[in-house]
C-alpha cells in the first residue's frame, strides 16, 4: 500500500499526507475497503471537496470574528 493518492498517471508525493486522506475517508464515511476502490481521481476530488469546505468554514469564522472586533472598536 502506496502512501497518499497515487495513480499510474500521476504521483506527486506529499501533496496529501497519508493522515490527511485517512481523516477525509473517515468524515465521508468511507470504510476502507470502499476508499481503496475509488480511483485515485476520486479519492482526489474527496479531499479537494473536504479542504474548499474548510476553507469555507475558516473565511465564515475569520468574517464573523472581525465583524465582531469592528463592532466593538465602534463602541
Amino acid at each position: 500500500m502506496g502512501l497518499g493518492i497515487t495513480s499510474d498517471a500521476i504521483t506527486i508525493p506529499g501533496m496529501v499526507s497519508l493522515y490527511e486522506e485517512h481523516k477525509v475517508r473517515v468524515q465521508r464515511g468511507y470504510t476502507f475497503e470502499q476508499w481503496r476502490a475509488l480511483h485515485p481521481m476520486e479519492r482526489a476530488i474527496e479531499v479537494a471537496l473536504e479542504r474548499i469546505e474548510n476553507m469555507i468554514e475558516y473565511l465564515k469564522n475569520k468574517k464573523e470574528s472581525d465583524m465582531i472586533k469592528h463592532s466593538s472598536r465602534r463602541k
